[in-house]
């Protein structure tokens, strides 16, 4: 797994992170411990930098990826319930 902010002409803008899990996931199911450090870093990082969408490599070009079997709809639902929970909870 990496991450990269990707800034170069033609790439995603300034604003964009990247997290890239090996895997084929048109072949492939990701384990569940793999999973948990994917929501686990991706909450972390939705927190931090005040990200309120998390979108698919497919869903900004042409391709496979991220295969049918990676749980995309999961991660997201975990992690923006996750960060909108945070951001509504008052402490006292």
């Amino acid at each position: 797994m990496f991450l990269r902010n990707r800034n170069k002409k033609g790439d995603c803008d300034k604003y964009t992170l990247e997290i890239c899990v090996q895997e084929n996931y048109m072949k492939e199911i990701m384990p569940k411990e793999q999973m948990k450090v994917v929501i686990e870093l991706c909450r972390d990082l939705c927190c931090k930098y005040n990200i309120s969408s998390i979108k698919g490599h497919k869903e900004l070009n042409n391709t496979n990826c991220t295969g049918v079997n990676f749980s995309l709809d999961e991660i997201r639902k975990q992690v923006l319930n996750y960060k909108n929970n945070i951001d509504t909870y008052t402490f006292k």
